[in-house]
């Protein structure tokens, strides 16, 4: 009885031993596999735990198998998580490259760019080809009498104030934050522009955009904008047309 107790509890060791080889050689075989083929993108929700994220990934395509992922990233990768946001995945990956990815959160970016001179509602239609914010949604923001205050410009809406540049932000971003990220890059603007300001001109945030909008309107060729633009004196009275 004591030896067929003993056989028995070789076998489960052995049993158990064997299992742990197979598991640990399948991890290996999976973590040095790349899978995949194409452009895939993912969306990962906030809090998404080991199992969520590996069914979604496996439903899009982006890992092989949703049991040995999670395998992976619960017992050899415990304690790394994923941020939320969209991804975008293209051509085979090591299960390491599509986690890593998450783990830093390298979430897509939609590029628009925004030329100089444009109205606001220009501008927003550029942005709304992007896909990040409908034209209409932004448009709304920009011209709600409560914009200005919830962004923090002087003027009575956010025309002049969404800077013109080249943009790469998230789809999570939303309009309020397109319109707050390009009113942030107006007002770094402003302070290098007001450092580099000679002591004799008087000009404040809102005076600066009303003047830019009167002097894109008169020419929109950049070396004739001297010619018709003017400044305003500390003493409030509006210099001459720049002569050459």
């Amino acid at each position: 009885m004591k030896r067929a107790i003993l056989w028995l509890f070789a076998v489960v060791i052995l049993g158990g031993l064997a299992f742990a080889a197979w598991r640990l050689n399948d991890e290996r075989t999976f973590a040095a596999t790349p899978f995949g083929e194409g452009g895939r993108t993912v969306v990962v929700p906030p809090g998404s735990g080991p199992h969520a994220l590996a069914k979604l990934l496996a439903d899009a395509r982006i890992v092989s198998d949703a049991d040995r992922f999670y395998t992976h990233l619960h017992f050899f990768r415990r304690g790394k998580q994923a941020k939320a946001g969209e991804y975008e995945f293209d051509g085979p990956l090591l299960p390491d490259e599509v986690l890593g990815k998450l783990i830093r959160g390298e979430v897509k970016l939609y590029k628009f760019t925004i030329p100089e001179g444009l109205r606001v509602d220009e501008a927003a239609a550029i942005i709304g080809q992007s896909g990040l914010c409908s034209a209409h949604d932004l448009l709304a923001i920009a011209r709600d009498p409560a914009s200005p205050k919830r962004f923090g410009v002087p003027g009575p809406s956010l025309e002049g104030y969404l800077f013109p540049d080249t943009y790469s932000l998230p789809r999570s971003i939303g309009c309020a934050g397109i319109a707050q990220t390009m009113i942030a890059r107006f007002q770094r603007a402003w302070q290098e522009a007001q450092s580099q300001r000679l002591p004799e001109i008087r000009l404040d945030e809102q005076q600066a955009v009303t003047l830019a909008s009167i002097v894109e309107k008169e020419t929109g060729v950049s070396h004739e904008r001297a010619h018709v633009s003017c400044v305003f004196r500390s003493d409030g009275d509006l210099c001459a047309a720049a002569r050459q």
